[in-house]
C-alpha cells in the first residue's frame, strides 16, 4: 500500500462521519468538506491508496459521484471502514459517508459512528422530502426499479408500470390504465405523498445527546443555502475554509444545486397552482415541466382538499391553470 509520507508526518487519524439519508447530497457534502478545508489528496478505502482530490465532483449525470467517497451502508462494513481509516496516517481528518441500505435497520451503525467519530454530521431529509421526491424525471438517464433496484429503467412506460407495481399492485386490477388520463387519476386517488415508508436517518438515533456531539443539516439547506450555512458547519468541525477554495467551490455548488431546482420549485408552488385553478387565475404550467406524477398530485389536492375533480377524459397534458379550471367538476370518488 502506498503511504503518503508528508501526511504521515502530521498524523491525527481522526474521523468526520456524514450520517445521511439516501439521495440527499451526501457525496457532494463529503467532497465539499475535504475541498474547502484545503486538502489536495485523501485516502480512499476502495482503492486502498491516496487519491488526488478533484476540483469538480460532478458527472454528466449531474450528481457528485466523480468524487469517490469512503462510503458504507452496512454495520459490519462500517466497522471495517473506521478501522481502516484510523490505521492510515493523515494530517487531516478522514471523511466517511454512510447512509442506510433498506431493509436493514441502521440504528446500530448510527450509534457506532456517533461513538467512534471525532465529529459527525447528520444530513437528513426534510419533512416535505416525500413531495420533493414525487417526480418521475430521470436525472441520470433512467431510474432504478422501485421493485428491483438492481435493474435500471429508461423507458417511460416501464417506469410507470414499475412504479404502479411497487405501490399499487392490488388496486390496479380494477382500473383501466391504458391511457394517460386514467393513469393520472389512478395515481391521484392512490398515491401517498407523505411516503410513509420513508423514515429519516434521525429516526435511527437511539438517543439525542447535546448538540455539540453532532451537527444537524437539513438537506434543503444543503440544496439551497449551503453557501451561507457552510460556515456554521465548519465552525462546528473546527476547520478553516480556505478563501481561494471557497471561490472555486461556489461555482461548482451553483451548478450542482441547479439540479434540485425543478423538484424544489414544484414543492414550493404546488399549493399556489391549486389555488390558481380554483380561482381561475392564469398560470403557465408548461413552464414547470410537470411529469405525470406531479400532475396527479395537483389533481389529488383538488380531490382531497376541495372534493373537486377534473373532467379527465382525453386530458393528455396540464398546460395552464385556466384550462384546468374549466374542467373542474364535483368529485364522485370516496
Amino acid at each position: 500500500m502506498h503511504v503518503d509520507v508528508k501526511n504521515a508526518q502530521m498524523a491525527n487519524n481522526k474521523i468526520i462521519s456524514i450520517i445521511a439519508d439516501a439521495s440527499v447530497g451526501g457525496s457532494f457534502l463529503s467532497w465539499s468538506i475535504i475541498y474547502l478545508s484545503g486538502q489536495s489528496n485523501y485516502f480512499n478505502r476502495e482503492n486502498n491508496q491516496w487519491l488526488p482530490l478533484i476540483a469538480n465532483p460532478m458527472t454528466k449525470d449531474k450528481n457528485a459521484h466523480n468524487y469517490k467517497a469512503n462510503f458504507s451502508s452496512q454495520l459490519d462494513d462500517v466497522c471495517k471502514l473506521v478501522d481502516t481509516l484510523k490505521n492510515n496516517n493523515s494530517k487531516y481528518h478522514h471523511l466517511l459517508y454512510f447512509h442506510e441500505e433498506p431493509p436493514e435497520n441502521p440504528t446500530a451503525a448510527v450509534d457506532f459512528l456517533l461513538s467512534n467519530s471525532d465529529k459527525s454530521v447528520i444530513l437528513s431529509m426534510d419533512k416535505n422530502y416525500g413531495l420533493y421526491m414525487s417526480n418521475m424525471s430521470r436525472r441520470e438517464g433512467g431510474l432504478p426499479s422501485f421493485t428491483e433496484p438492481k435493474y435500471f429503467l429508461t423507458d417511460d412506460d416501464e417506469i410507470f408500470d414499475d412504479f404502479i407495481n411497487c405501490y399499487f399492485s392490488d388496486s390496479k386490477q380494477v382500473f383501466n390504465l391504458n391511457n394517460v388520463w386514467d393513469k393520472r387519476e389512478f395515481i391521484a386517488l392512490n398515491y401517498d405523498t407523505a411516503k410513509s415508508n420513508l423514515k429519516p436517518i434521525t429516526t435511527f438515533i437511539s438517543k439525542f445527546e447535546e448538540d455539540q456531539n453532532y451537527f444537524r443539516l437539513n438537506c434543503f439547506d444543503l440544496f439551497c443555502t449551503f453557501e451561507t450555512s457552510v460556515y456554521n458547519l465548519f465552525k462546528y468541525l473546527n476547520l478553516e475554509i480556505i478563501d481561494d477554495r471557497y471561490t472555486q467551490w461556489l461555482s461548482v455548488y451553483h451548478k450542482w444545486n441547479k439540479n434540485h431546482y425543478k423538484r424544489l420549485r414544484f414543492m414550493w408552488y404546488v399549493d399556489e397552482i391549486v389555488d390558481d385553478i380554483l380561482y381561475n387565475r392564469p398560470r403557465n404550467l408548461l413552464d414547470f415541466e410537470l411529469d405525470l406524477l406531479q400532475e396527479a398530485i395537483i389533481q389529488q389536492k383538488l380531490i382531497k382538499n376541495y372534493n373537486l375533480n377534473l373532467q379527465n377524459w382525453q386530458l393528455d397534458k396540464f398546460t395552464n391553470t385556466q384550462q384546468l379550471h374549466k374542467l373542474l367538476e364535483p368529485n364522485v370518488h370516496d
